[in-house]
């Protein structure tokens, strides 16, 4: 989708790099698809089209491996179908999957468990989407990426639920099924080995804020830091800007296998307010809505 729009803004899309294989290899994901979500599945098939009416090229099984300044541009070395080849482009676009967002839950104090099939925290709920917290209800993407219809679908049950409306019922248990199942297969069709920071040379960044490199976790490690928060004090690594939104997860999965433990809730970093990091221009304007508020303006 975001080459497509790219593509349709004027942009020149030089490769579009995924690293699944090609779809048509796992043929029954892709009729699962098609049988509980037709319209979807229509949908991304006519993306597919509409990018090889562009002249985007679509590459299966491709990872970047470097990506490198170059006279004003980068030059990224990638592996594609086991042959490593080169491009140089103005703008690298990546993603390697979604975190969802449950600091709230998780200060909250909700349960979580862990899913290995996606490698992040879940709250533990129940079918009315209550959390293990009494009259804490969750739905949608802070409870992992399931797709817009389904997060729907657990927003009215819950609702419903906190309205005092009782559980779900025989249709509401069908949809949501119906489209938990399409994600499924969805999620079945792009399933991809994916690297990790064992795979990471020593000068790799895993904090970009920071700038801190693996080499300096590695030490760290070595020199007697083995939970998260001693790693965080020693290297720094989640100090900056985006407070581990990124490096965490990363950081929580290397140290699990590291050490040879299931990942849960204490692996990661605790979550703290603010939830997204704010300027402190934001903070001090908002000073005086909160004096109002509590009575002492």
């Amino acid at each position: 989708q975001v080459a497509l729009e790219l593509a349709e803004g004027g942009a020149e899309v030089a490769i579009l790099g995924e690293a699944a294989p090609p779809g048509w290899l796992r043929p029954g994901a892709g009729l699962a698809m098609a049988r509980h979500a037709p319209w979807l599945t229509a949908k991304g098939a006519g993306m597919l089209l509409s990018l090889k009416r562009r002249g985007v090229p679509l590459a299966w099984n491709t990872v970047p491996l470097e990506i490198a300044e170059a006279g004003g541009g980068l030059t990224v070395r990638y592996r594609t179908g086991g042959t490593e080849r080169q491009v140089t482009v103005d703008a690298v676009c990546k993603n390697f999957g979604f975190q969802p967002q449950n600091e709230i839950l998780r200060l909250l104090g909700a349960r979580m468990g862990y899913d290995p099939r996606f490698d992040q925290l879940r709250p533990r709920r129940s079918e009315t989407m209550e959390t293990t917290v009494p009259g804490v209800y969750a739905a949608g993407d802070c409870c992992g990426l399931g797709g817009a219809p389904a997060a729907a679908a657990e927003g009215r049950i819950a609702g419903r639920a906190a309205a005092g409306g009782g559980g779900p019922g025989a249709a509401d248990r069908a949809e949501l099924a119906r489209h938990r199942a399409f994600q499924d297969a969805l999620w079945t069709l792009y399933a991809a080995d994916l690297p990790g920071l064992e795979d990471a040379a020593p000068e790799m960044l895993v904090c970009r804020c920071e700038e801190v490199a693996r080499a300096k976790l590695d030490a760290a490690l070595e020199t007697g830091a083995q939970d998260i928060g001693a790693v965080k004090r020693a290297t720094r690594i989640g100090m900056g800007r985006c407070q581990g939104r990124y490096c965490g997860p990363a950081l929580a999965g290397y140290l699990a296998r590291a050490q040879g433990r299931p990942l849960e809730d204490l692996s990661y970093f605790a979550p703290r307010v603010p939830i997204k990091p704010v300027d402190i221009a934001t903070v001090v304007a908002a000073e005086p809505l909160f004096r109002d508020a509590s009575g002492d303006g």
